[in-house]
């Protein structure tokens, strides 16, 4: 079986991509502005500056969408009317699709790590992705209430001061080219998210990152190469903006790109690679496999004890 999959997989690689898409011109963005310091006061107004002139720059070099980072804006998008004009003023003034990470909160009150699609005439999409797998300890703090009680500290390491609330739903962003599935950061770690997205029809990914946390640790490399193997097991074009660490646009063969400010033309792709289709069932069938194989054995010792059994009980040569 394993060497089946490796001759099928190394012939799958090398397989021509089978598309008659034109290629579009995308960009990603990294501003380097870590978490240590883009809740500090003065932070906002750089953050702006740096994102505002490199978008500006991948706008003159024909970029036709732009992905900025995880959180880029430490804030609720959907409150703050001043950063909505100012993401509306600027994919209007590009003339780009921009892909901005910030939070959102719900009418319930609920707050989400979110992606907001700003179009090329300034309108916000009411189409928000919320991300799915939230960091414990980072973004929520599990069984909250009870650690409160028990153990307060452990309660309080949580970096934002309330839990956020996880997103259920896949949600692609339509654009003149293409329909995009989207991660946020930890999301890029489960496969069957990224399946979800490229089933529900998703042509291309991005994975919008904060990988600051890990500063020049083994880390960064690590969650850049989950990246890589959600493309190659999908098929599909990734485009990975992180605030700090490793941003890049990866090939549907797991190849990077680009690395840091990039803009590079991409392709849409429709096709299924064959975990699309089936997801982790080969590994399912193994687990029965080796499943069956106990009580299996089980029955076999106790057929093959059993001649012994009837020799001690009844003695031989009689």
């Amino acid at each position: 079986m394993l060497l089946t999959n490796l001759v099928f997989g190394s012939v799958w690689m090398k397989l021509p991509a089978d598309t008659d898409d034109i290629p579009v011109r995308v960009a990603i963005i990294q501003g380097n502005i870590s978490s240590h310091d883009k809740w500090g006061e003065s932070s906002e107004e750089k953050t702006r500056r740096i994102h505002e002139n490199l978008t500006k720059k991948a706008a003159s070099e024909g970029a036709e969408l732009v992905l900025w980072a995880e959180t880029v804006f430490p804030y609720v998008l959907n409150e703050r009317g001043d950063l909505q004009r100012f993401v509306s003023n600027l994919a209007k003034e590009c003339n780009v699709t921009l892909i901005v990470g910030a939070l959102y909160t719900n009418e319930a009150g609920d707050m989400y790590n979110a992606l907001f699609q700003v179009s090329p005439n300034g309108d916000i999409s009411q189409r928000i992705y919320t991300k799915r797998h939230l960091v414990p300890f980072g973004e929520y703090v599990p069984m909250r209430s009870l650690l409160e009680v028990l153990i307060p500290p452990l309660a309080e390491l949580s970096a934002l001061g309330d839990d956020l609330t996880a997103g259920e739903d896949v949600v692609l962003f339509d654009t003149e080219d293409a329909r995009i599935g989207a991660l946020i950061c930890f999301d890029s770690i489960y496969e069957e998210l990224n399946r979800d997205s490229v089933t529900a029809g998703a042509q291309w990914m991005m994975v919008s990152t904060n990988d600051s946390w890990f500063r020049d640790s083994a880390a960064v490399y690590m969650h850049q190469s989950q990246s890589q193997l959600r493309a190659i097991e999908s098929g599909r074009y990734f485009l990975r903006s992180a605030n700090t660490g490793i941003s890049s646009v990866i090939s549907s063969k797991g190849e990077p790109l680009t690395a840091g400010y990039a803009v590079t033309e991409i392709l849409p792709q429709e096709n299924l690679t064959p975990y699309m289709l089936i997801g982790n069932l080969f590994v399912y069938l193994c687990m029965a496999f080796v499943g069956l194989l106990i009580p299996l054995g089980i029955l076999t010792q106790r057929k093959r004890s059993r001649p012994f059994e009837m020799a001690s009980r009844y003695g031989t040569g009689t």
